[in-house]
């Protein structure tokens, strides 16, 4: 199943090499990493996460066909 894995690069309780190792573990993970972000979902990272969430759950022009 594709998955996209949004981890804080300031992460108080999980840090950011338990992002690094849950995206390694699933086959054909991505990771997106949010530079400062810590437990939290900021506004000013909305668009990044926007941005991302559609792009990874866009589906691509041939299977549209």
């Amino acid at each position: 199943m594709p998955t996209l894995v949004i981890h804080g690069s300031a992460d108080p309780m999980f840090p950011l090499e338990h992002g690094r190792t849950l995206a390694e573990e699933i086959p054909g993970a991505r990771l997106l990493v949010l530079e400062s972000a810590g437990r939290g979902v900021e506004r000013a990272d909305w668009q990044t996460i926007a941005r991302a969430i559609l792009e990874h759950t866009a589906v691509p022009v041939r299977a549209r066909a």
